[in-house]
């Protein structure tokens, strides 16, 4: 029994992380519809640049794009 209580309340623990996490993306107004594994709002790149690193375990990563002369 006395192991059984300190899994129990870390159990109670990680859940409510998650759900506070899953109850942030769901609350925020997020033009992309995409989010990082944090639950940051993925950006979308702004005209003239184009994206280098795609959205994920870390946020988009734009760069300007070259001009095609």
């Amino acid at each position: 029994m006395t192991t059984t209580l300190p899994l129990v309340i870390l159990c109670a623990l990680a859940v409510s992380v998650l759900a506070s996490k899953t109850e942030r993306a769901l609350n925020v107004d997020c033009d992309s519809g995409k989010f990082t594994d944090s639950g940051e709002c993925c950006i979308d790149c702004p005209p003239g640049e184009g994206v280098v690193k795609e959205c994920g375990a870390t946020q988009t990563l734009c760069a300007q794009c070259l001009d095609s002369e």
